[in-house]
């Protein structure tokens, strides 16, 4: 896990005012975010109301309102260094999740939210980093796809996912107890418990999961489609 593609390895700079800018639409005027000088990052993340980046050293640094800070903080637009986070040489984010893989290759997730509180720029709510917990089915992943429920990675060469231990309660689909389960699949693709991936066979797409707002048919209602679910595509 130590050489990573070059590509992942680009310096970002913490001025990140455009990822903040986004952070900010429709949350009213948010200020400029602080500039941290010599430090190199390696990778970067962006949740609904936080931005995560993990430095040359595998700190991690955060900011945005609903950032992992551990407390709130007053100025919530000030990049913090989070050591109760760990070591990271990457960072990953749903809208309210954090993911964090380290250098053994573990990956170790926190954060999440429940239908009653969102996490986002109109809640006073931040990602709780005391409930951080092992995704042992992507372990070793050398590219990464999540959401607040699942967590899908690239795992000698073929995608594991696994279903976050927290997004099981009140889930729509229920969750299989075995919680890890191989797709076979080109790419894939995750939003809550939604979940599209292209088949290597035919290059068809199969979405299967949760169908809210119609994206599975069946009109706006929410419902569950258990795999293989929709077809899209020649076969």
């Amino acid at each position: 896990m130590e050489d990573w593609p070059q590509e992942r390895r680009q310096t970002i700079s913490m001025r990140a005012s455009l990822a903040v800018g986004l952070l900010a639409l429709g949350c009213g005027a948010i200020p400029r975010v602080g500039h941290v000088p010599n430090v190199r990052f390696m990778s970067v993340a962006v949740g609904h109301g936080f931005v995560c980046a993990a430095d040359h050293e595998r700190s991690v640094w955060c900011w945005g309102r609903s950032a992992p800070f551990g407390e709130r903080a007053a100025e919530y637009w000030v990049p913090r260094r989070v050591p109760e986070l760990g070591e990271a040489v990457l960072v990953h984010a749903s809208p309210s999740r954090l993911c964090i893989t380290r250098a053994d290759g573990d990956v170790d997730c926190t954060g999440g939210r429940n239908s009653t509180a969102p996490i986002g720029c109109n809640e006073d709510v931040a990602i709780d980093i005391g409930a951080t917990h092992r995704v042992a089915g992507v372990r070793g992943a050398t590219e990464l796809r999540m959401s607040d429920a699942t967590v899908c990675g690239r795992v000698s060469g073929a995608w594991v996912c696994d279903t976050l231990a927290s997004a099981r309660v009140g889930a729509v689909c229920p969750v299989s107890d075995d919680r890890a389960f191989r797709v076979d699949a080109l790419d894939v693709s995750l939003f809550d418990g939604l979940i599209c991936a292209v088949r290597p066979l035919d290059g068809a797409v199969e979405c299967w999961g949760n169908g809210y707002l119609g994206v599975l048919g069946g009109g706006e209602g929410e419902r569950c489609v258990p795999p293989p679910g929709v077809r899209l595509g020649s076969g």
